[in-house]
């Protein structure tokens, strides 16, 4: 604001700055001038005042911007937010875009999953190879569903019953010991399924009990898989959107002048990147709030 800045020179003779607002505005400085490095405690002075806007420095000294530093309004804080949560979104629309890589991304987190599979559907002599029921044949099935983003609910389940599928006289024995049931119970339970013979109670019992834990296993590879994931596309994202936000600000010029880098709106392009992932979610949602809130308050002092 008004910070009572009078006019003044510096040995050279150059004037650097005279008071140009009035009545609590803020202060402008009236032309873009230099004054040496040497001198901080001028540009201290001017910019706790909020008289000026530092642009560059270079060994001449630091260059000024002749405008002062207008206070933000409503409209222009929703429009940055709404800008960065963009920004953010594209950030993930391209990290998105990088499923035509194999490998990459979207692959990230299946270890888990491939690791379920080798768990639960070990090699065996009773599963022909090359059929659907193999391990790599499951293993791309599962793939297949985890980088094309079908349902989380909807992956558990085929994976399920693709295990369930496996079960016969052969494998019950290895299944039960990772379940914790009776294996004796189990295999017999796989030869009446086979058989289309009524189970007994107790191995109706057995049965519920492999089933619950069987879905209770595969959940938690799945859980961990797509916690990696989130976390690994999140950062991927965020990578992305401060390369984007770096680049803007290169093609408008705002991160070098005079040959020299411009440090402050080099961090300012790095900051917006970095926040734009976390806020793209929340943008619409909180540029509504600021403006209902805003409402609200217009309302009330009425």
């Amino acid at each position: 604001g008004d910070c009572g800045i009078p006019p003044l020179r510096l040995r050279s003779g150059q004037a650097l700055a005279q008071k140009a607002a009035q009545d609590g505005a803020p202060g402008v400085i009236l032309a873009a001038l230099k004054w040496p490095t040497r001198k901080p405690f001028l540009r201290a002075f001017f910019l706790k005042c909020n008289a000026v806007r530092v642009l560059t420095f270079d060994a001449g000294g630091t260059t000024v911007d002749a405008t002062f530093l207008q206070t933000a309004t409503l409209t222009q804080v929703t429009t940055a937010i709404t800008a960065v949560g963009a920004l953010g979104a594209a950030a993930f629309g391209l990290v998105d875009a990088s499923k035509v890589l194999p490998g990459l991304i979207p692959s990230s987190g299946f270890g888990f999953i491939r690791k379920l599979v080798m768990q639960l559907a070990p090699a065996s002599g009773s599963v022909p190879r090359g059929s659907a029921l193999a391990v790599p044949a499951i293993t791309d099935t599962l793939h297949a569903n985890w980088v094309n983003g079908m349902a989380l609910a909807d992956q558990k389940s085929i994976a399920k019953t693709l295990i369930k599928l496996r079960l016969n006289a052969d494998t019950a024995p290895d299944l039960a010991t990772l379940t914790g049931v009776d294996k004796g119970v189990l295999t017999s339970v796989a030869e009446k399924l086979a058989n289309g013979e009524v189970m007994s109670s107790p191995e109706m019992d057995t049965y519920g009990r492999f089933d619950v834990l069987l879905a209770t296993f595969i959940d938690r590879a799945f859980q961990k898989a797509d916690q990696r994931y989130r976390t690994t596309a999140k950062s991927a994202a965020c990578l992305v959107a401060v390369v984007l936000a770096e680049a803007a600000a290169y093609f408008l010029r705002m991160l070098a002048a005079n040959g020299h880098p411009i440090w402050h709106n080099v961090g300012m392009a790095a900051l917006v990147g970095l926040i734009a992932t976390p806020l793209a979610p929340i943008a619409k949602d909180l540029a509504t709030a600021l403006n209902t809130a805003a409402k609200a308050m217009q309302s009330v002092k009425r």
